[in-house]
């Protein structure tokens, strides 16, 4: 990211808050949790999903952010992009030293289209909370949601040395720079990054499909099952491992395959279809045999 957009010519308020956050300790926009903050939370999630009393819970305690925050997550689920923007809002103006509200308005603001605004927000959040990786995401995927991968292959690269720690950022960098077509810079990012997040199951998942790209179907099946080992109750790593085993016509070790696939999941569509494919293939080769 160009340093312009967050220096202090361009925001002085806005950085000066953020270097006082950062002495103070609080420049990730993260709330210090408390007991307090958890019964909150607990209590407003047990009415998340009724209204008249989610709403009577945030009127009775207008100084604690959590009610709102359960609001917002409701709002999320719902698909309510204005609400959501009406409850971030509320939660930048009432509690301006927490980082949520300025998540929720971006989310809502991509959610509504409205890129320009929720790049304005996000850069604002970059100022005021540098040590959350909250704006610098939302900035990314901002370029993302324009189809302008240049900027986002950028922006993600920046999102990636700022906070290594997060994998997604590994996971949307690589996939950027897909778009520009460096497969193979991609794949590199990947394979390094599932090294560093051995659990990730979306890293697992994009290295193994990161092989298919580069038409590598030994590599891919390799991949697969080394996801599959690890990610035993998710479908895709047992329907792609087959599916690449089929290309490499390994016929015995894709009916293995797909028959644990089978015991596991006896009515997902994508296993069956699997199933139908290889019998199909395998009867052709048994044809041209014969």
């Amino acid at each position: 990211m160009a340093k312009r957009e967050i220096d202090f010519l361009v925001d002085p308020w806005g950085v000066l808050l953020g270097m006082w956050r950062r002495y103070k300790g609080t420049a990730d926009g993260k709330p210090k949790p408390s007991e307090q903050r958890i019964r909150m939370w607990q209590q407003a999630m047990l009415y998340k999903y009724v209204d008249w009393k989610l709403d009577r819970i945030i009127e009775e305690n207008p100084g604690e952010p959590e009610p709102l925050g359960v609001r917002a997550s409701r709002q999320i689920e719902d698909e309510q992009w204005e609400e959501l923007l009406s409850t971030a809002n509320t939660l930048c103006k009432k509690f301006p030293s927490n980082v949520s509200g300025f998540r929720h308005a971006c989310w809502a603001l991509r959610r509504l289209k409205r890129l320009d605004e929720a790049e304005e927000v996000a850069k604002r959040t970059m100022r005021r909370f540098p040590l959350s990786y909250v704006g610098w995401e939302a900035y990314a995927n901002c370029a993302t949601d324009r189809g302008d991968f240049v900027q986002a292959e950028r922006r993600w690269f920046d999102m990636r040395e700022h906070f290594p720690e997060k994998a997604f950022s590994h996971t949307m960098h690589a996939l950027a720079l897909v778009k520009l077509g460096d497969i193979a810079a991609a794949d590199d990012i990947l394979g390094a990054a599932t090294e560093n997040f051995p659990d990730n199951n979306t890293l697992r998942r994009e290295y193994a499909i990161s092989a298919e790209r580069m038409d590598d179907w030994g590599e891919a099946a390799e991949r697969w099952l080394v996801g599959r080992s690890m990610f035993e109750r998710e479908a895709i790593f047992h329907v792609r491992s087959a599916l690449a085993l089929l290309r490499l016509q390994d016929y015995e070790t894709a009916e293995e395959v797909i028959s644990g696939a089978e015991f596991i999941f006896p009515t997902n569509a994508d296993v069956t279809a699997v199933r139908r494919r290889l019998e199909a293939v395998r009867g052709k080769a048994n044809s041209a045999q014969g």
